[in-house]
């Protein structure tokens, strides 16, 4: 699979006006437990484009860490695989709310319908706003919610840019899993930042 900057704008475009269609509003959290994949980064772009909060669940997490990561971040919908069915439904069974969950294949061409919503309006979203909520691992007790703003990953890309003297001729490999914050922002907004590509 390969994607022009084009083509992952108006992803994005499309990702955004569907969480938008399914009545999601701007600052509403979602959640994702998928291995590494253009689903996956879809989602993690996709969703703050429009103002929504990426909050990417750590697939290590056991049940308990699970219900609290997916309780205290009051996501709103999760985009998961298969593979993590059965620790998700433990987890949201103890959550007594209910959440919306979608089951994706992670190498699928596309997971939304046809449909690209474009009478819905994307709302004003400012640099301060919140774009990223990320987990601790929880070594030292209950894991800790660390916000991060549209502005914090910008500059974070660009400085790694910078660091690294990345250029637009630079690839970078993501290894790391994008619940991780080396991942989104050291391997996927950095090289995007300097006209790379991932």
């Amino acid at each position: 699979l390969s994607l022009s900057y084009k083509q992952l704008r108006s992803d994005s475009v499309k990702w955004s006006r569907y969480l938008m269609h399914v009545g999601l509003r701007k600052g509403d959290k979602i959640s994702f437990m998928l291995g590494n994949g253009y689903q996956a980064v879809k989602i993690f772009l996709g969703s703050m484009y429009a103002g929504f909060v990426a909050a990417p669940i750590n697939l290590m997490a056991q049940p308990d860490l699970l219900e609290y990561v997916i309780s205290h971040s009051d996501t709103r919908i999760v985009f998961f695989e298969e593979a993590y069915r059965s620790l998700l439904e433990k987890a949201l069974g103890r959550v007594g709310r209910d959440i919306l969950t979608v089951a994706v294949n992670k190498d699928a061409a596309s997971i939304l319908p046809d449909n690209d919503f474009a009478d819905l309006k994307f709302p004003d979203v400012f640099p301060e706003d919140e774009a990223l909520l990320l987990y601790t691992s929880g070594t030292t007790g209950r894991p800790k919610g660390v916000i991060l703003t549209h502005k914090n990953l910008v500059a974070g890309g660009r400085f790694t840019a910078m660091a690294h003297a990345l250029t637009d001729a630079d690839r970078a490999l993501c290894s790391l899993p994008l619940y991780h914050i080396n991942a989104e922002v050291v391997t996927v907004i950095a090289p995007l930042a300097s006209g790379g590509s991932v």
